[in-house]
């Protein structure tokens, strides 16, 4: 985003002030048509909204251009959830889209699977389900696409765009040709890998890894990591292979990387029975978040809420160091079914989980009487603060697959979720039948303080061109810069006696400064203009 004029300037800072209270709805949109739609991704966008992505098959109401039965289905909003353009893309057969992030040319990049090949927008295909990825400019018109895979089921289910301008995409495999190579394979038996591929800018495979054993593993998000390796989450079945370890039925299962995909370590956790990992993120201490979801109450699963027999989830969210040690663990919900997906890292240090709830007791209050929504926030420890349901007495599923992305921190302080609702009632309005896309935009929980604040942090000059510098009353402080989409553009160490960072090769725009030392974590505004 570039700013010629700006005729005043406030510094916003985010305090660490997390108020007890759940948040209220600022704003909820129902998305969609007569048909069916489920929405697995929203991200912010450069200029303030946001973009979504899921899957249709309608052709009518806010939906045009379907191809004929499931298609991608990508919706631009505003900061208000006004739709500014929408676009479907697919062709002939089943098509959806599980990621969706803006690239840093203002376009989009788009991961999902397809099983059509060579008719309207797909090309061609190896068979059953492809990787399929599209990248668009900034009104959703296809630069190139291209199909990944092998002659069996390939299905990506989470994208970044890497620190090189390229794209690294994680999901599952059970090909053992085409572009995958490796599978674990077990006397012939077809069972699924972590298939992970590295794109180039243009979409070239740059390198592929198989990770798994010899029963069925999936990788449900991966993140590049401030070494410029990568970390995977999802969830493996499988002893052998790369794993040294399984607790049960499915396990959660992480895996640390190098840049070129060489395992440095890997993890499973779990109990006897099934959990799987939907969401990894590091954290400021150099460790991860998981969330997903168990039905276990043993081995590694404590304070389980379902009732034995019953089998129902719960959310399992588990706090690693940087070389996979559990520093704490917990099972959150009721004794109905209550799916973790989406956890962020919230600005003060928390965390954030955005999932699904039929409960009614245990941890979860204020349910509708169906599936709704239920946002937890957690502080460090991992300590509830607060939680809510919202949606109606239909169903509410905070995403289209059990690794939907489905939650954003958004610039104001408040969240997004995405996912799908059939209720016309209760905190849901506008459903045009059947399931729509419902997006839930939350008011702010963080509080806002001037620039002289507690942690005597101080970032002068701004708006800057050139150099910032620092005060602060540590010894040191880690100092990452982000633009408003999300990505980080600097990171660096820095001293009270080294205390400046060149900005002079960054592009005009706000950003977010964030300073961590060992006894803050607070992030600032600031524009850049030369």
């Amino acid at each position: 985003m570039t700013i010629n004029k700006f005729p005043f300037l406030v510094f916003l800072v985010f305090s660490s002030c997390i108020f007890a209270q759940a948040p209220s709805i600022q704003w909820q949109k129902s998305y969609g048509g007569t048909n069916t739609e489920f929405a697995s991704s929203i991200k912010k966008t450069n200029d303030g909204g946001y973009i979504i992505a899921g899957v249709t098959r309608s052709n009518d109401g806010d939906v045009t251009g379907n191809h004929g039965y499931w298609d991608y289905w990508i919706v631009k909003i505003d900061v208000n959830g006004n739709i500014l353009w929408q676009k479907t893309y697919g062709g002939v057969l089943h098509e959806v889209a599980s990621d969706i992030i803006q690239t840093l040319d203002g376009g989009y990049i788009i991961a999902g699977n397809t099983d059509s090949t060579g008719n309207n927008d797909i090309g061609q295909g190896f068979g059953m389900d492809d990787f399929w990825i599209v990248k668009t400019d900034t009104t959703g018109n296809i630069q190139w696409q291209k199909c990944y895979g092998g002659s069996q089921i390939d299905r990506p289910y989470r994208i970044q765009q890497t620190f090189d301008g390229g794209y690294i995409v994680a999901g599952s495999s059970y090909s053992t040709d085409g572009d995958v190579f490796g599978n674990h394979y077990f006397l012939g038996i077809a069972t699924s890998d972590c298939w992970v591929i590295k794109l180039d800018s243009a979409g070239t495979i740059q390198w592929q890894k198989c990770y798994g054993g010899y029963n069925n593993d999936a990788a449900a998000d991966i993140h590049q990591t401030r070494d410029t390796g990568y970390i995977i989450a999802g969830y493996s079945s499988s002893i052998g292979g790369d794993l040294t370890a399984n607790k049960g039925y499915d396990d959660y299962w992480v895996i640390k990387t190098n840049s070129n995909g060489i395992i440095q370590w890997q993890k499973s956790m779990g109990g006897t029975s099934a959990e799987r990992a939907s969401s990894i993120e590091q954290t400021i201490d150099g460790g991860y978040i998981v969330s997903g979801y168990t039905d276990s109450n043993d081995s590694d699963v404590t304070g389980y809420h379902a009732i034995p027999l019953n089998n129902p989830d719960d959310y399992w969210i588990i706090k690693l160091d940087s070389i996979g040690t559990f520093q704490w663990k917990n099972c959150y919900g009721g004794t109905s079914n209550d799916i973790g997906y989406t956890i962020k890292q919230t600005q003060e240090g928390g965390y954030i989980v955005a999932g699904s709830s039929s409960s009614i007791d245990g941890d979860v209050t204020g349910n509708h009487f169906g599936g709704d929504y239920w946002i937890l926030k957690l502080d460090a420890l991992g300590i509830i603060q607060w939680e809510k349901c919202y949606g109606g007495s239909g169903d509410e599923n905070a995403s289209s697959i059990s690794v939907g992305n489905c939650l954003e921190l958004t610039t104001d302080g408040g969240y997004i979720i995405s996912g799908s609702s059939n209720s016309t009632d209760g905190d849901v309005t506008g459903n045009h039948g059947n399931l729509d896309y419902w997006i839930v935009k939350l008011e702010s929980t963080i509080g806002i303080d001037e620039i002289n604040n507690k942690n005597n942090v101080i970032i002068y000059p701004n708006p800057s061109g050139s150099q910032l510098y620092f005060k602060f009353t540590n010894e040191k402080a880690e100092i990452r810069i982000s633009d408003f989409v999300g990505h980080e553009v600097k990171n660096a160490l820095i001293t009270n006696e080294k205390n400046t960072i060149d900005v002079s090769d960054l592009k005009d725009g706000l950003y977010n400064v964030s300073v961590i030392t060992n006894e803050c974590f607070l992030t600032k505004r600031i524009l850049v203009l030369h």
